[in-house]
């Protein structure tokens, strides 16, 4: 005679509930910030979201690139701030009332660091499985993917490449904080 455990018949936990998820394996799903650009809708991997703040005074440096829009103290830290409208090659707009700022871990060698993107406003966060996602495809740039929700297409930003730290050299903790302008 066999144990009860031997005698009891396997049961698939229900598609939703947390059973599920967990029997599905934590790399089958995972969570996205959503935001917006003029009409567009993109998203980051929650996860490299480490905070979204009102957008305040940031200090140009000379010769940042155009997309930098200037460094910001956080407690205490240089953070770099990029206006993601003109890293995408985007016509800049005014900054309006939801426009924010992300902070975001990007990973640069052996340490990650932290720098902000403007964007024009925060929208969801947005579950999406492996099953929705697409690949970029070739020459895409900034972007990792697409994700393909019921009534619309998020473009999924690859932060590491788009906020590339090498390209901040002189911008930030590492570098020359002397503002030469003010930017609202």
């Amino acid at each position: 005679m066999s144990g009860p455990a031997s005698d009891v018949p396997a049961v698939a936990p229900e598609a939703d509930t947390p059973a599920a998820l967990e029997a599905e394996g934590a790399g089958s799903r995972r969570q996205l910030l959503s935001f917006r650009l003029g009409e567009e809708h993109y998203a980051v991997d929650i996860l490299r979201v480490l905070e979204i703040r009102v957008l305040a005074t940031t200090s140009r440096l000379p010769r940042a690139p155009a997309y930098v829009r200037g460094v910001m103290n956080l407690r205490g830290t240089v953070v770099p701030i990029v206006d993601l409208r003109r890293r995408l090659g985007l016509e800049p707009v005014p900054p309006a009332r939801h426009t924010v700022v992300m902070l975001l871990r990007v990973e640069s060698g052996e340490h990650p660091r932290t720098l902000g993107m403007v964007v024009d406003a925060v929208s969801d966060v947005v579950e999406v499985t492996r099953e929705q996602e697409r690949p970029a495809g070739e020459g895409s740039g900034f972007t990792e993917g697409l994700a393909m929700l019921d009534h619309e297409v998020l473009i999924l930003l690859d932060v590491d490449r788009l906020l590339d730290p090498e390209r901040f050299e002189g911008v930030g903790p590492d570098g020359p904080a002397t503002p030469t302008e003010r930017t609202p």
